[in-house]
């Protein structure tokens, strides 16, 4: 993404974050083995404000779900996400829902400089 899409995008938001996430820009993870979607694509977005037009951007409706938080930072996403897969998921009794994963970027910590992250994944009990 452009520099000036991702300030178009960001002046969507009015400067506020989401009023579901808590986030100021989301990345939108479709697809990869455990969902319905083939192949896997990265989005990056934001939660729309009701009243706002999404100009030159798609506007991807991400369906209600049950979710699973993760709390991460920038830094250790990744492995926060390796995670899930190989240890939460084999020890619960859910499996990945049919719908997108949400990374949720949470306003950095003026102090520390260190971004809050949230892995949001889609779950629904395993079937037996």
């Amino acid at each position: 993404m452009k520099t000036d899409e991702y300030k178009t995008l960001m002046d969507l938001t009015g400067g506020k974050t989401g009023s579901v996430t808590g986030g100021g820009c989301l990345g939108i993870c479709f697809g990869g083995e455990d969902t319905n979607w083939d192949p896997f694509s990265y989005g990056i977005g934001i939660e729309k404000p009701s009243k706002q037009s999404a100009v030159k951007f798609e506007d991807i409706p991400v369906p209600a779900s049950a979710w699973a938080v993760f709390d991460c930072t920038l830094d250790n996403l990744q492995e926060v996400t390796k995670k899930i897969f190989s240890e939460w998921f084999p020890s619960t009794g859910y499996e990945h829902a049919p719908a997108p994963e949400l990374e949720v970027y949470l306003p950095e910590n003026p102090v520390t400089k260190v971004m809050p992250c949230q892995i949001w994944i889609p779950i629904i009990k395993k079937k037996r």
